[in-house]
């Protein structure tokens, strides 16, 4: 989850200082710099879940 925040931040900071970011999350209540959105923490960790199962079945 916190990778997946991390990422998210990253390349929206990148995307908005060139004025092409897909997202802005600035008028959701629980968000940081219009760029993540905490509430969707529980959505992401059970993402980042899904995902490590996959990677572990695949090796």
């Amino acid at each position: 989850m916190s990778g997946i925040f991390s990422m998210e931040y990253l390349t929206g900071s990148i995307l908005k200082k060139k004025d092409i970011c897909p997202w802005d999350y600035s008028d959701a209540k629980l968000n940081y710099n219009g760029l993540i959105r905490f509430d969707y923490a529980p959505l992401w960790f059970l993402t980042g879940l899904f995902y490590e199962k996959v990677m572990q079945k695949s090796s």
